[in-house]
């Protein structure tokens, strides 16, 4: 298992992450054949142009994905070197400090390091509940890994047995890995989400096809995941009412530790806007959350703690806001109500410099998060 803890390879940045969702969409410019209107309407020699046009495309992308996996075989050098570095931070961070003797847990060298670098970004902090704190401060490391050649080629596998294009080179797959010091809330100690990424020999980039947690263990009564909700009943006959307690859903950071699986097309086909569009949200939320972790928080993580990292995300989201109402016509509003929704589960490839749709890296992925 190689411990590789910086930026991701270069083809996860090409936003292109769910592409089997997005086969689910109808495009306006064709038909559910699949013929395209824009092509039906050329004339002959315009379309034999065209055909040639996209033989040189289809060789441009060829050269593109030489370049991709040129490109992550850098990166995955520097991740080598860059490796030392964390092992060395985490031996800091594990320090006793002689000062503050009642700091025995977590990164006793400067207490609660990775819960305060993570409530610094726009992301993250929406996570992270009050009552998840006590428990974030057993934090002692967090680390990234990419799947072995081993690893990414089960993965494929997997994928190739359901009918997904197998893939043709380097590993996607990342796990993130939580370290905790013994607490009295959870165990194990270790927490891992794994993102299960694929490349298709047949598109460029790479396609998220699952998530995979470690199943937290909580002691009683220290599940944070869950609360106890009291509601009224009353007997229609007797007219008496009683207090009835559940448990429900409770919102904290640790519902990320949730296993996802992106369906089928088949499945798709069967599902309602509505389900593809709020699944669409899930794994978006989700990805962007992993990458997060994955591509600022572990490589920069005192910018982050000392508040000297810059969040982007937050400077975009109001920047966004801003545009929006200054931009936004009252023919604009109208406008909306005549469009159709557009069926749209999987992000479609939007380039190397496309907008993020949500949250903080660069990519516009779609994964699941509770």
């Amino acid at each position: 298992m190689r411990s590789q803890e910086g930026q991701a390879p270069a083809s996860a940045d090409i936003e292109l992450i769910s592409n089997r969702l997005e086969a689910v969409t109808i495009d306006s410019k064709g038909d559910e054949n699949g013929e395209n209107e824009i092509l039906n309407s050329l004339t002959k020699e315009q379309k034999e142009v065209i055909a040639e046009l996209q033989t040189l495309q289809g060789q441009h992308d060829e050269l593109e994905r030489a370049y991709d996996q040129e490109l992550v075989a850098l990166k995955m050098k520097y991740e080598q070197l860059y490796a030392p570095l964390y092992a060395k931070r985490r031996e800091c961070l594990l320090k006793k400090d002689p000062a503050n003797p009642s700091a025995q847990f977590g990164t006793p060298a400067v207490p609660a390091f990775w819960m305060n670098c993570m409530k610094q970004n726009s992301t993250l902090s929406e996570l992270i509940e009050e009552h998840d704190e006590p428990i974030l401060q057993h934090l002692e490391n967090v680390s990234c890994e990419y799947f072995t050649r081993e690893e990414q080629d089960e993965v494929e596998k997997k994928q190739g047995e359901e009918g997904v294009a197998q893939a043709t080179g380097v590993p996607e797959s990342f796990r993130l890995v939580f370290d905790f010091s013994p607490n009295p809330f959870f165990t194990p100690t270790r927490l891992v989400k794994e993102y299960h990424l694929t490349v298709s020999s047949a598109r460029h980039g790479a396609e998220l096809t699952s998530t995979k947690s470690t199943e937290i263990e909580w002691k009683e009564g220290k599940d944070v995941t869950k609360k106890v909700v009291s509601r009224k009943q009353r007997n229609k006959k007797t007219r008496q009412t009683r207090t009835v307690e559940e448990v429900v859903d409770n919102e904290s950071f640790f519902n990320f530790f949730t296993d996802h699986e992106i369906p089928s097309d088949e499945k798709l086909e069967t599902m309602s806007d509505k389900q593809v569009g709020e699944l669409q949200m899930i794994v978006e939320a989700d990805y962007d959350i992993g990458v997060t972790i994955r591509d600022k928080i572990v490589p920069q993580a005192v910018e982050w703690f000392l508040g000297e990292a810059d969040d982007d995300d937050q400077f975009d989201d109001d920047f966004d806001e801003d545009d929006d109402d200054d931009m936004l016509s009252d023919d604009d509003e109208d406008s909306d109500d005549d469009e159709e929704p557009r069926r749209a589960v999987r992000g479609g490839h939007r380039g190397k410099g496309g907008q993020k749709a949500a949250g903080t890296s660069g990519e516009n992925p779609e994964c699941k998060q509770q």
